[in-house]
C-alpha cells in the first residue's frame, strides 16, 4: 500500500512539474511515470515485483540523469542553453541538499548516523558549488 502511495506522490510531483514548465519531461523523469504506473497495477497482485519495478526504474532514472548531466557538462562550455540547463538542475541540487539536511536535523537529531550523512550532505554540496561557480563562468563568458 505504501508503494501505490510513493508512485501516485511520484506521478503527481512529475505531472505538476511538467505543467509549469511547459515543457517536456527528462528522460529520467518520463521512465519514473512509465514504472510507477507499471507499479499501481502490479501492486495488488504482487507487491513484491512492483517494488522491484520501482528500484529498477529509480537505478535507470539516475543512470538517464548522469548521462544527460554529462552531456551537459561537456556541452556547457560552448552552448549558452546547455549551461543554462545544467545551472537549473545544479540549483535544483542545492534546494534538494537544504531539504535533506533540513529533515535529518528536524526527524533524527540525536541519531549518531546523522553527523555522518550531514557530513555527506555538506560534501555533496560544496562540490555543487563548485560546479555551479564553473557554470557561470561558463554562461558569462557565453554572454
Amino acid at each position: 500500500m505504501l508503494l501505490v502511495f510513493a508512485a501516485l506522490l511520484v506521478v503527481g510531483a512529475l505531472q505538476v512539474i511538467s505543467i509549469r514548465r511547459r515543457r517536456k519531461l527528462r528522460t529520467s523523469y518520463k521512465l519514473l511515470l512509465v514504472a510507477a504506473d507499471q507499479a499501481l497495477k502490479l501492486e495488488k497482485k504482487d507487491p513484491a515485483g512492483a517494488q522491484r519495478l520501482m528500484d529498477q526504474a529509480a537505478a535507470a532514472a539516475a543512470a538517464a540523469e548522469d548521462r544527460e548531466r554529462t552531456e551537459l557538462r561537456q556541452k556547457a562550455p560552448f552552448d549558452r542553453r546547455a549551461a543554462a540547463e545544467l545551472r537549473k538542475r545544479l540549483v535544483e541540487d542545492l534546494r534538494a541538499h537544504v531539504a535533506a539536511r533540513r529533515e535529518l536535523q528536524r526527524d533524527s537529531p540525536t541519531d549518531p548516523s546523522v553527523a555522518l550523512a550531514l557530513r555527506s550532505i555538506d560534501d555533496a554540496e560544496k562540490a555543487t558549488r563548485q560546479h555551479l561557480v564553473e557554470v557561470e563562468t561558463h554562461l558569462q563568458r557565453l554572454g
